[in-house]
């Protein structure tokens, strides 16, 4: 896969701009005062490209493979929930590893 040079025709580039100007809203704009916000995006989108085609050769579904890459690279958490980028949180849950626990019957 290759980013479009014109970052505005590229479909996961506008994506994740729109995501970051509405989810990352200081992040965007201090991006965008120091002119780094094209070569930011590139990267990121370039990153989740390369996760996505990791993702789809080790079998897993396109379709998940596409969602998990932008997740990991592209629709970043909110500012709310994740103030700084990089620092520790809790990791996303493998659905792999999640148990599932049957309800039992409810009693009328």
């Amino acid at each position: 896969m290759v980013v479009s040079k014109n970052l505005d025709h590229d479909p996961w580039a506008v994506q994740a701009k729109k995501h970051w100007k509405t989810y990352r809203p200081k992040m965007y704009s201090a991006l965008v005062k120091s002119g780094q916000l094209e070569d930011r995006l590139r990267t990121a989108v370039e990153n989740a490209q390369e996760q996505f085609i990791a993702y789809t050769q080790a079998g897993m579904d396109p379709f998940e493979a596409e969602r998990e890459a932008k997740i990991d690279y592209l629709l970043l958490p909110t500012e709310e929930d994740q103030p700084l980028l990089g620092e520790d949180y809790p990791p996303r849950a493998d659905p792999a590893n999640l148990i599932t626990i049957p309800r039992g019957r409810r009693e009328k």
